[in-house]
C-alpha cells in the first residue's frame, strides 16, 4: 500500500486578465489577499514634471501591500503618492477618521474608464497615518 501524498497549498487559479501581473499558467503571483471593493479615496502626489496634483479616485482593490485605481493625472512608474481613505464611523468606533497611506506607483495600464486615462497600481510603503477626518491632511 502506498503512502498518501500531501497536497501542496496552492492559490486558486484565476482567469488571465490582460495587462495584470500573473505568473506561469495564468495564476496570480500575489501573496496577500486583495479585496475587490469600490472604495472612494483621494490621491495626492507630484507629476513627473514636478507639479502637485490631487484627484478623487475609486480604489478597485486593496490589500495590505497595495491598491489599484484609475487616475487622469498622468503619474509615472516610480511616482511617490499618498492615498487618503475615509474610514466609516462604524469602523472608527463612532469617530470619523481618515487613513493616509504612502506608496510608490509600480505599474500603469490603459483604461477605458470615462474620464480616467490610466490604471495605477501602487505598492504601499510602511508609513501610514490615521487622523481625524476634520483635521489637516
Amino acid at each position: 500500500m502506498s503512502s498518501p501524498r500531501k497536497k501542496k497549498n496552492r492559490a486558486p487559479k484565476t482567469k488571465r486578465i490582460p495587462g495584470r501581473s500573473q505568473g506561469a499558467g495564468g495564476s496570480d503571483r500575489r501573496r496577500e489577499w486583495r479585496f475587490a471593493l469600490p472604495l472612494p479615496a483621494r490621491v495626492e502626489g507630484r507629476l513627473p514634471w514636478g507639479s502637485a496634483f490631487k484627484e478623487e479616485a475609486t480604489l478597485e482593490n486593496i490589500s495590505s501591500k497595495g491598491a489599484f485605481f484609475c487616475l487622469d493625472s498622468g503619474v509615472s512608474v516610480g511616482s511617490k503618492i499618498n492615498v487618503i481613505i475615509d474610514i466609516p464611523e462604524e469602523a472608527g468606533g463612532g469617530r470619523r477618521l481618515k487613513l493616509r497611506l504612502g506608496g510608490i506607483t509600480v505599474r500603469l495600464e490603459e483604461t477605458d474608464r470615462k474620464g480616467k486615462s490610466q490604471g495605477v497600481a501602487v505598492r504601499f510603503q510602511k508609513d501610514f497615518k490615521l487622523m481625524p477626518a476634520d483635521g489637516p491632511d
